[in-house]
């Protein structure tokens, strides 16, 4: 059961990873915010759907108040376009599937698994799937490290690596 969330999580994480590119040329990091505020939300509501979470009626205002103020923004501008905004919901909505699924396989109850070895697992499955993406997309005139040139780049890449390990640390000793 454990070996099914660690494969599902590595092929989900890298499949989400490669939609932020894709995202990235049609829409705004801003916007994308927007969207990825949202994941709270989603992930109180799959934990209801998956595993009888309940909410409270504050919470259920709460996610009406940002479904009502995430129509306005982005409706109102028609900046965006249809496809732009199911890409940024998809993209948060497996985020946050993501995150049920992960706080879900570090529970005690689920499994015994130390944290580093489900980390290293997972990081390792997702290279394997990342290569296994790069080998099946087209050739580029560009070369495969083309954007790392930027020290930007890096440093994005060590916080969401820090992030991710920091959240598995939370799920497991925060309950």
């Amino acid at each position: 059961k454990a070996c099914a969330f660690l494969v599902f999580l590595s092929v989900s994480y890298a499949f989400t990873n490669q939609l932020l590119f894709s995202i990235m040329v049609v829409a705004d990091p801003g916007i994308l915010s927007l969207f990825k505020s949202f994941t709270p939300v989603v992930v109180a509501l799959l934990n209801g759907a998956m595993f009888s979470s309940r909410l409270s009626l504050d919470s259920y205002a709460t996610i009406l108040i940002m479904c009502l103020g995430m129509s306005t923004v982005t409706s109102s501008s028609g900046a965006y376009a249809a496809p732009a905004l199911l890409l940024m919901g998809l993209s948060t909505l497996l985020s946050s599937l993501n995150m049920v699924v992960n706080a879900r396989l570090l529970h005690p109850s689920v499994t015994a698994l130390s944290m580093p070895l489900i980390n290293c697992a997972m990081y390792s499955c997702g290279a394997v799937v990342n290569l296994f993406l790069f080998l099946l997309s087209p050739s580029s005139s560009q070369p495969y490290f083309h954007g790392y040139a930027s020290v930007h780049v890096w440093l994005y890449l060590v916080s969401k690596s820090l992030m991710g390990v920091t959240a598995n640390l939370v799920f497991k000793r925060g309950g």
